[in-house]
């Protein structure tokens, strides 16, 4: 991993990261189940699961019930939820310390889950960081604060301040990266003259594991993390703090 730091930056100026584990098989959930499941995650998420239902809306059921759309558990703080689904475990970041405690954490809930839930093949595995840069509008002009170069007719009079452009950064026949960049104006903040981009990391890995050792999955968690970290360094110029400095490095 790259260990540039950016000592203008945000520790990352995060505003999700999403983690998604898929599995060969579909996991065999019994009634008596949900509270195994509580009891393994109850170190990080102290709040009793609701029940994924369509149409977005989310219900309150006894932790021993487990239902096909998914038991997810929250945090005390409600910053961070992780999920049970049909196939899949999921967990959302909206606090992010460091990469080693979040490493942590998914560690000891997938190797605790492994023995009780029966898991075996990890068939897919999903990484999305969205974080969030604040600019004045004078320097909203993309090649000044990211290394990227678009080019328009010379006609055309661009404004910044709404579009989404993304890219295939990397692509084989196990994986895929893409990275998303939009820029968007928020209302609150015109007298003030500033405009944010969004900017999404979202590599995704469809190569069947093994969940053998902790350190084997460690290793291999880690190594696209890093992989994210250093196009994510690689994107972004020192110019985009200098009207707002985020004060931190990158972990």
């Amino acid at each position: 991993m790259k260990k540039k730091i950016l000592g203008w930056l945000g520790s990352p100026p995060l505003l999700m990261f999403n983690l998604l584990i898929k599995f060969e098989k579909d996991i065999k959930v019994l009634l008596s189940d949900g509270k195994t499941i509580s009891q393994c995650v109850q170190k990080y998420y102290q709040n009793e699961p609701s029940l994924q239902m369509s149409r977005q809306k989310e219900i309150k059921i006894p932790t021993k019930l487990f239902a096909g759309q998914g038991l997810t558990y929250s945090d005390n703080e409600g910053k961070n939820s992780f999920t049970v689904g049909k196939d899949f475990l999921r967990f959302q970041f909206k606090q992010y310390p460091n990469w080693n405690t979040i490493l942590k954490q998914v560690s000891d809930i997938l190797f605790k889950l492994k023995g009780e839930l029966g898991l075996k093949v990890i068939a897919e595995i999903s990484l999305l960081y969205i974080d969030r840069f604040i600019v004045k509008n004078k320097n909203n002009v993309i090649n000044k604060n990211f290394n990227l170069e678009i080019e328009f007719p010379l006609s055309y009079e661009i404004d910044y301040t709404d579009f989404t452009f993304g890219y295939v950064v990397k692509k084989t026949k196990d994986m895929k990266f893409i990275q998303r960049l939009k820029g968007r104006v928020n209302e609150k903040e015109l007298e003030e003259n500033q405009i944010y981009y969004i900017l999404e990391n979202d590599y995704r890995c469809n190569k069947n594991i093994q969940i053998s050792t902790i350190d084997n999955f460690k290793k291999f968690i880690t190594s696209i993390h890093d992989e994210i970290n250093d196009y994510f360094i690689d994107l972004i110029k020192d110019k985009i703090g200098s009207d707002q400095r985020y004060g931190l490095q990158i972990d």
